[in-house]
């Protein structure tokens, strides 16, 4: 992911000190929309966690670790 050209960043948020990062991206563009969260791990150079909003674009991001584990548990 970090190799691609794929667009801007429109949000981003660090979960606490750890190495897991929210991003959502700025363009139309599918792979990184505005509708579309993605949890990426910077040290491991990996996504966590990729989803997907199909009604609006996303207007902002707030990370806790109580979200984090239950979004992991959902998965």
């Amino acid at each position: 992911m970090l190799d691609k050209d794929i667009g801007g960043v429109s949000f981003c948020e660090i979960l606490g000190n750890t190495n897991i990062v929210a991003l959502v991206g700025a363009g139309e563009s599918p792979e990184f929309s505005q509708k579309r969260l993605i949890l990426f791990d910077m040290k491991k150079e990996k996504k966590v966690c990729d989803i997907l909003y199909e009604e609006e674009k996303i207007l902002n991001v707030k990370l806790s670790f109580s979200m984090y584990k239950q979004t992991l548990l959902k998965l």
